[in-house]
């Protein structure tokens, strides 16, 4: 399986001094790194533009996004066949979302939270999708070159229901630093140093 880390957003509502998938969230290790390590084994890319080359966990290909400082749904397996997991870079992931995500089976599986949550939005949120071989998958990708980067995941979701794996955990997607604020006061257990790997 490929699993593709996309971090190709503008981010226009992060405050932050570092890109949000550079965040250090819990236990030392960045976001792209956390994502990176649950998902060992598998092929990895990193979908973001030149700047962000010195967060790039290694052992991760980093790939640029083919607009300027745009990234589409379907950037960097837009050409692949093969099953994929795209997972998007400024989401904490528990180890329970990412199994699950792997798991997944089926042409195209949404990996997200279906309403407000507890950790204090009052929201859904789409943290990836799963994209195995099919009919669904060859429509995404028709559906994705048309949208731009704001809401894509969830007006392609529209357009192509597929699967929906609800998780709702940890598992957070940070839009503002205030959402990380919060969310590290609701997950203080999860703070604690990383154990060595």
């Amino acid at each position: 399986m490929l699993v593709v880390i996309q971090c190709g957003g503008r981010a226009k509502r992060w405050e932050g001094r570092e890109p949000k998938g550079a965040t250090v969230v819990t236990g030392g290790e960045r976001l792209v790194e956390r994502t990176a390590r649950l998902v060992a084994g598998h092929e990895v890319r990193l979908v973001a533009d030149p700047a962000f080359a010195p967060y790039v966990p290694p052992g991760v290909a980093h790939v640029l996004p083919p607009g300027r400082h745009r990234s589409k749904l379907t950037d960097g397996w837009q050409d692949d066949d093969g099953v994929v997991l795209v997972l998007f870079g400024d989401v904490w992931f528990s180890e329970f979302c990412i199994k699950q995500a792997l798991q997944s089976t089926g042409e195209v599986v949404w990996i997200g939270r279906n309403g407000p949550g507890s950790n204090g939005k009052r929201y859904g949120e789409i943290f990836g999708l799963y994209a195995g071989p099919g009919h669904l998958r060859s429509r995404l990708r028709v559906v994705a070159a048309h949208l731009g980067e704001e809401r894509a995941a969830w007006r392609a979701r529209g357009q192509i229901r597929g699967h929906f794996c609800n998780v709702d955990d940890a598992t957070e997607d940070f839009d503002r630093v205030v959402d990380l604020e919060r969310w590290r006061a609701a997950h203080p257990e999860l703070l604690r140093p990383t154990p060595e790997r």
